[in-house]
């Protein structure tokens, strides 16, 4: 009864959903309280990790959970001053994603954005396969029964099947530049709200259980100074910058931004919202340790508190928090993913020809967005893969921190990048592919086969592997800009992103193209009333058949990145306006 009711209402909401996302897109104007609107939408960040596992790694370690929590409230406040220009910067450049906006950094390498993709995409895995394995948890606790009925892999690859279908239909229905898609930010805010009630609710529960309770709350047991220890430091710093990296977290932060302007809602709605989440966090595990039978299952207490005292509205409600943890992820994850993969790695590969052949490519962007459907349920399978290989082995907090780390990876290579004109693309190159084998070797092949890593600077494999695949990935960093002079386009954007005007580095394009060329090209990708404001919204005016100059071109890139990523875009740019297209 309480199993199908939950699958009911779930359906509804995500019916609901559906609903929001259409109706926010047909309205034209920005919605009233829009920063509110975005804050909250960074609650993405907020996953099964946080929902569920966040109590679990409380009831386990202690303060080891805070960590999560505080890493972004630290970059949001203190380090605002890096999100602030990094958000200038990628709307400057109309970076689709992290990729692009790294491969812009350094020369609009397509290596770059290659790279990056494969990494976010392996990074990415565990974090979908913990989304995986926390709604089949949740759906085993409403109903155990269902266990003598379907294996649990079995439930999780079902769970996979119906959130590739929610991500397909949600999340690969434009073919153009991903950003302004109102009607995903909205739906991505409510479902913060949802998750942040339902954790209050169950905080209310906790609360009334502990005052109930004749015995003394033991909170020093649960939460110590020890805990302030070599763990807590790195947590706090690879949550720090998973809230830059990641990608569904640029995705939203830099992408999804209305303006290149940051509010004081960017600012801080996002770090009050984990604020009172991680507060609710601790009267919940106090409860759930006191109440709860010795041996339960830690990362299950949020639903199992409910359940234990009979409140099956509240349990439904925890379900639907759980649910639109999970599927906020699977969406955001999905549209950045997918657009990376199509874009840097598909794209320059199987139609490369187009891209820098004559002829119509009107096809392309519906080509494109086939092509990221797929590419979506690629990656749920996939996902499933990895669920079944580690599931079992570790977390749900297991499985987050392998992914924080991965995503950390990127993290010198942007910091640098935005600080220091000195890097340049051989030393991104060298020190993203130093760091992701270190966190291969150091962590994924340990958390797989159970062993010890292959050499360690510290007791804790987390603090080891993270400290040893960082600093490589630094060290690496410096020393290939240093013995690789950089190229002018490299060079040129370099200073673009640092701030430092740097004459003569800008190469030129030299066309017999014309602006109504450049409105015909850009019709093909975006189509004609896109191409029209585009070019009107540049300073002129320019008429078609004034020449298509320097800056009409670039903004043609710029404009087509949208669809086929900046170093195709490129490629085109280029090709074309030398006369071969």
């Amino acid at each position: 009864m309480l199993f199908g009711a939950a699958i009911a209402t779930a359906m509804i909401y995500l019916a609901f959903l559906f609903w929001l996302a259409a109706w926010r897109d047909r309205q034209g104007k920005p919605p009233r309280h829009a920063g509110l609107i975005y804050g909250l939408s960074l609650a993405v960040y907020c996953t099964s990790w946080t929902f569920f596992g966040g109590v679990g790694t409380a009831a386990r370690s202690g303060l080891d959970y805070l960590p999560i929590y505080l890493g972004p409230i630290l970059l949001f406040t203190l380090g605002f001053g890096l999100v602030r220009r990094i958000l200038g910067q990628a709307k400057a450049q109309h970076a689709t994603s992290i990729a692009d906006f790294l491969s812009a950094r350094y020369g609009k390498s397509a290596s770059v954005a290659a790279l990056v993709t494969v990494i976010a995409t392996i990074g990415s895995l565990p974090y979908m396969a913990l989304q995986l394995q926390s709604v089949g948890s949740s759906l085993l606790l409403l109903d155990p029964t269902l266990e003598s009925q379907v294996a649990a892999d079995e439930l999780v690859l079902m769970v996979a099947g119906l959130m590739a279908l929610f991500a397909i239909l949600f999340g690969s229905k434009r073919a153009d530049r991903p950003g302004n898609n109102s009607g995903l930010v909205l739906t991505i805010a409510v479902e913060a709200v949802v998750k942040l009630i339902a954790l209050l609710a169950v905080a209310a529960l906790a609360l009334a259980l502990l005052f109930q309770s004749e015995t003394p709350i033991q909170s020093q047991a649960v939460f110590t100074p020890q805990q302030l220890d070599a763990r807590f430091a790195v947590l706090t710093l690879i949550a720090a910058c998973a809230a830059l990296c990641l990608p569904r977290q640029f995705h939203m932060t830099f992408v999804e931004a209305h303006s290149d302007r940051p509010g004081v809602a960017m600012r801080w709605v996002f770090p009050a919202y984990l604020l009172l989440t991680s507060l609710v966090i601790v009267p919940i595990v106090l409860a759930g340790l006191a109440a709860l039978p010795s041996g339960s299952n830690p990362d299950t207490i949020v639903m199992a508190l409910p359940l234990a005292t009979g409140n099956e509205v509240l349990a439904v409600l925890v379900f639907i928090g759980g649910v639109s943890a999970s599927a906020g992820m699977i969406v955001v994850a999905s549209v950045a993913l997918s657009t990376m993969i199509t874009n840097d790695l598909i794209a320059p590969v199987v139609f490369r020809q187009a891209l820098s052949g004559a002829g119509d490519r009107s096809y392309l962007a519906r080509r494109l967005l086939t092509i990221r459907q797929v590419v979506i349920a690629g990656l749920l399978f996939f996902a499933y893969l990895f669920y079944l290989g580690f599931g079992a082995l570790t977390n749900l907090a297991g499985l987050g921190t392998l992914a924080f780390a991965a995503a950390a990876q990127f993290a010198p290579g942007l910091v640098l990048g935005m600080i220091s004109r000195s890097g340049n693309k051989t030393g991104m190159l060298a020190g993203l592919s130093v760091g992701f084998l270190l966190w291969l070797v150091l962590l994924i092949l340990p958390a797989a086969t159970g062993s010890d890593p292959v050499f360690a600077i510290h007791p804790d494999t987390l603090v080891s592997g993270v400290l040893l695949s960082l600093g490589a990935n630094c060290a690496a960093y410096w020393l290939g800009s240093a013995l690789k002079r950089p190229s002018l386009v490299d060079a040129a954007q370099a200073a673009a992103f640092v701030g430092t005007p740097s004459p003569g580095t800008s190469k030129s394009m030299v066309t017999n193209k014309r602006v109504v060329d450049v409105r015909l090209l850009l019709t093909q990708f975006v189509g004609r009333e896109r191409a029209d404001a585009a070019l009107a919204a540049m300073a002129g005016p320019y008429h078609d058949s004034d020449a298509a100059d320097n800056a009409v071109l670039e903004m043609a890139e710029r404009t087509i990145s949208g669809v086929i990523g900046t170093s195709s875009s490129r490629m085109l740019i280029s090709s074309w306006s030398d006369g071969d297209a």
